[in-house]
């Protein structure tokens, strides 16, 4: 938007006036000799600002493009330099004269030779987007030397300008100020090197307001909420009470237009009916209203914002039972405008109210006009805006058995948070869990506002597993490097490759091998031993009934039954090494040790 205050502000005829007494504007002008050069900029809004949210724009010898800045916020106030009512505040070339450095608050090598148009502006001023709220010259060409002011040829050269007492505001219009006379000029043409007036400035303006800025209250949101910027007005909404009934399945009458802050009854004469106007049910609703679903209820609301309200009775909506509430902004001859501070990149807002998503806090300024008073009033509102984030921490792995502590810890956020564990039903931060499978925990985190961040962890259990084995031998037996002679049942606890335990059960039979002293001695043996083959048992007879032959290792696991041909046994298909022959016979059994070599 290119030059909001001119395009606003055209339409005034004997000034603008901040209220109270006056603006904010430049007092004083000097184009000396050498480098005696200095602007000087007044504060007569009745109260302290802040020069940190302005600038200085210039161009260089005319503007390069008309209407265009060459030099946006050319001189930038810091922040927090703060201009105290009624005070002054002077920029000076750093080799002027002594006298005037030393009332000087701030330099600038480059100011004006006569021709270098200046102007106040908002902060954020682009070439082509800006608001100007004084200006020295025009945003044409070169003017030569300088421009005419009061009657006088090359006025802004060589010369001292004085801003007369009368004058209560900037003046956005080019060439505005200047005047073709001494008596319609707001310059009082001092000449060169006069610095008598340097430092103060007096303006007698009315001390009466016709206007007042009030931004609202500030704000404490939650992050991605809407948040409404409303103006209050100068004066109180008069509020008119307008009356719908029900009527069958009807609202009657069904559409009204009322004005901002009036105040609509609804009343239901018969039926089990309500009011449904909320923006869940109407998204484009600007705000919503509604009751429960009764008989015989009277219902107020009161609408605080403009716009259109669609809204209905949810169980005959479908019968027709609708209706609408046209809400007319307060007609005014003032005009609003809201200015992002934390963003001076963002375009001005023209509008008593404006809504927008909060992402971060950011500072506001109103500006109220008042278009027949020629009154301008400025005001601030914070938009606190809670960015509160929380961390359940990392996912755990555990043993079945095994505690884990879930600690969740959180960001941002207006103080004191609340950390609540939903899945535990546990409102401390930090909790201890020892469950009995893979669990996913989900937690909350609650600031005093009520915005809410979410986020959960997993705990992965590892089971403890449970296995049994059977296992026999010759005199012993040896599992996982554990030796065991004695037959009976054993367990063993190992870890697993998680890192937790499992529980191993061991039936052991061992079998001794005091059958082969028997065997010697009955002179039964095999035959040949050590084979490759064939293998005889020489004697087997005299043992009577034979119940069967096991070939078994050296650990006693069986690899091989025979129940019958017992005279010969092939053991071709062993590999290598010593084995053993178990034959149970009629009076018991007893073992032969051979080697398949």
């Amino acid at each position: 938007m290119k030059n909001f205050y001119t395009t606003i502000l055209s339409l005034f005829i004997s000034g603008l006036c901040f209220s109270q007494t006056a603006g904010l504007f430049f007092s004083e002008y000097a184009e000396g000799s050498s480098n005696n050069k200095y602007l000087e900029i007044y504060n007569g809004t009745g109260t302290t600002v802040d020069l940190g949210l302005f600038s200085i724009s210039s161009c260089s010898n005319g503007c390069d493009t008309f209407n265009e800045f060459d030099y946006p916020d050319n001189i930038q106030f810091a922040s927090g330099t703060m201009l105290a009512d009624g005070a002054v505040y002077i920029i000076a070339h750093p080799s002027a004269d002594s006298s005037i450095l030393a009332v000087a608050n701030q330099t600038f090598q480059y100011l004006s030779n006569g021709d270098d148009a200046f102007a106040l502006t908002l902060l954020g001023a682009t070439p082509s987007n800006y608001t100007i709220i004084d200006l020295i010259g025009d945003m044409q060409g070169d003017p030569g030397s300088g421009w005419e002011v009061a009657g006088i040829a090359n006025g802004t050269k060589d010369y001292t300008l004085i801003r007369k007492a009368s004058v209560c505001q900037g003046n956005p219009v080019e060439l505005g100020s200047f005047g073709t006379d001494s008596l319609n000029s707001e310059w009082v043409v001092m000449p060169q090197n006069d610095w008598t007036d340097i430092g103060s400035h007096t303006a007698s303006c009315s001390s009466g307001s016709s206007c007042s800025a009030n931004a609202g209250m500030d704000q404490k949101v939650c992050k991605g909420d809407t948040v409404i910027l409303n103006a209050i007005g100068p004066s109180p909404v008069i509020n008119v009470n307008h009356t719908v009934q029900t009527s069958g399945m009807a609202f009657s009458p069904d559409s009204i237009t009322i004005n901002l802050g009036d105040t609509v009854t609804f009343i239901n004469t018969s039926g089990n009916h309500n009011v449904n106007g909320t923006t869940a049910t109407f998204p484009s609703n600007p705000a919503s209203f509604g009751n429960s679903l009764g008989t015989g209820w009277t219902f107020t609301h009161v609408f605080t914002v403009a716009g259109t309200y669609d809204y209905q009775c949810d169980p005959h909506a479908g019968m027709g039972m609708t209706g609408k509430v046209i809400v007319s902004p307060a007609t005014s001859n003032l005009s609003y405008t809201w200015l992002n501070l934390s963003n001076p990149m963002a375009m001005p807002i023209v509008a008593q109210q404006t809504s927008f998503i909060a992402t971060s806090t950011e500072d506001y300024m109103l500006i109220v006009i008042d278009s027949i008073t020629n009154c301008l009033e400025m005001d601030t509102v914070t938009i606190n805006v809670s960015d509160i984030a929380i961390s359940a921490g990392a996912n755990q792995t555990i043993c079945e058995g095994d505690t884990a502590i879930l600690t969740a810890t959180t960001t941002g956020g207006f103080p004191s948070t609340f950390i609540y564990w939903i899945s535990l039903n546990a409102g401390a931060a930090t909790q201890s869990v020892t469950p009995n499978t893979t669990t996913t925990y989900d937690v909350v985190a609650i600031d005093t506002i009520g915005c809410k961040a979410f986020d959960s962890v997993k705990v992965i259990v590892n089971n403890v597993s449970n296995n049994t084995i059977s296992e026999s031998g010759i005199d012993s037996v040896v599992v996982n490097g554990q030796t065991y002679t004695s037959t009976g049942t054993y367990t063993q606890a190992l870890t697993n490759a998680a890192g937790c335990d499992s529980i191993l059960t061991i039936n052991v039979t061992i079998n001794t091998s005091t059958g082969l002293t028997d065997f010697e001695a009955l002179q039964i043996n095999a035959y040949p031993n050590p084979s490759s083959g064939i293998v005889k048992i020489q004697g087997i007879e005299k043992l009577g009934v034979i119940y069967g032959i096991n070939i078994q290792n050296s650990e006693g696991r069986i690899l091989k039954k025979i129940s019958k041909d017992y005279s010969e046994i092939n053991i071709s298909d062993l590999r290598s090494g010593i084995y053993f022959l178990n034959i149970q016979h009629e009076n018991g059994e007893g073992i032969i040790r051979i080697i398949r070599k």
